[in-house]
């Protein structure tokens, strides 16, 4: 688990530098960032610590509560994302199957077409 903290509060961030010291790294290595607000157009994941209803964790907290917590928010992002990759795979396979699909019949239509297209003329050429 990599994390990155961006926190408004002062005494909040130097008391997750402290709890996190193993985990922090560099926003663009982390898996999720620690923030105690939502932070929009973020393109990472955001685990939220106030005392607001979308939070991830309500202050007051204790350690082992943040690191259970936060073990809790790597472990599900771990799963969306594994989740993610499957349901890319899967639209990207079945792209290539319709590609394929879509080949075989504008083959034969074209096919098709090209032998109509004889029928029409050899018609039009033995009527006079």
């Amino acid at each position: 688990m990599n994390v990155t903290i961006m926190c408004d509060s002062l005494l909040l961030k130097k008391a997750l530098e402290m709890i996190l010291a193993d985990y922090i790294t560099t926003f663009k290595k982390c898996d999720f960032v620690i923030t105690d607000k939502k932070i929009p157009n973020l393109t990472k994941p955001q685990f939220i610590i106030a005392n607001e209803e979308y939070a991830n964790l309500k202050k007051p907290f204790s350690i082992s509560q943040i690191l259970i917590e936060l073990e809790k928010f790597h472990k599900k992002q771990k799963l969306t994302n594994q989740v993610s990759n499957l349901v890319k795979e899967n639209i990207e396979e079945k792209s290539e199957h319709l590609l394929k699909l879509e080949t075989k019949i504008k083959a034969l239509t074209n096919g098709y077409v090209n032998k109509l297209m004889q029928v029409i003329k050899e018609h039009y050429e033995n009527r006079e």
